[in-house]
């Protein structure tokens, strides 16, 4: 059964806009800070089946996650990168291993108690001039997200506003640079929203609708990009919320 659930994923992945726009995103992301440093070490925390392991290919990828049916699928479509057992909060890896960490829509499935902890160990592994990438729903509350729901995932502890990562970055002592928008298609968790999704996939103009809807109701997914080195006041800018 989990094995029929990873290859419908990976189908989806290759062939869903969210995904090709979420990884333009990160790559632009890595460059600028990374440029082209061939052997630059980056590690994908929580990669699951590490379908986004191919944007990656000028780097020295390693995927890591609890799943190891996940990962093998992961280790049989990438030969070239390499995969580890790991868990979040209790990392095997030397300080400062990587030149950057991503970590993708993973904060909200840790409970709350543990989540500085997970931010100070993500942070323990990237190298003093490298790159944290953290994606997550925003958790910001609205009248619509009263009604309608408060996650856009069952699976998900507690989706978190931009104020309270910026406060867990702050917290594990890194700098937040800045929080960008992905250009998604969010909504409350439900079969039907699920389905609504995927049919709008291939109706651009009704996902932009749709998002557009969604997004001023406070369901949206964002980027933060953040870095151990501090900066000097007044070099950050990002956009800023009430939690």
């Amino acid at each position: 059964m989990q094995s029929d659930y990873i290859t419908a994923y990976s189908d989806l992945y290759r062939r869903h806009w969210w995904w090709r726009v979420r990884e333009e995103i990160l790559l632009k992301e890595v460059r600028q800070i990374l440029g082209h440093r061939t052997g630059a070490r980056i590690l994908d925390i929580g990669c699951g089946i590490s379908a986004q392991a191919g944007m990656f290919r000028e780097f020295r990828y390693v995927g890591a996650d609890l799943n190891l049916v996940r990962l093998k699928r992961a280790h049989a479509v990438n030969r070239w990168a390499a995969y580890a057992v790991e868990d979040i909060t209790r990392m095997g890896w030397r300080d400062h291993s990587f030149a950057a960490v991503v970590c993708l829509e993973v904060i909200e499935h840790v409970p709350e108690a543990f989540r500085l902890a997970v931010l100070r160990e993500l942070l323990r592994v990237v190298q003093p001039d490298g790159l944290l990438i953290l994606s997550t729903p925003n958790g910001r509350i609205t009248v619509w997200k009263r009604l309608l729901g408060l996650k856009c995932e069952r699976s998900h502890e507690r989706e978190l506003s931009t104020g309270e990562v910026q406060g867990l970055i702050e917290g594990a002592g890194a700098t937040l640079h800045r929080v960008e928008t992905i250009d998604n298609l969010v909504l409350p968790a439900s079969r039907v929203a699920a389905g609504v999704i995927h049919l709008a996939a291939g109706w651009p103009a009704l996902r932009r609708r749709l998002q557009s809807l969604a997004t001023k109701a406070g369901y949206e997914t964002l980027l933060y990009v953040a870095s151990p080195r501090p900066v000097a006041v007044g070099a950050v800018g990002h956009r800023k919320e009430s939690a």
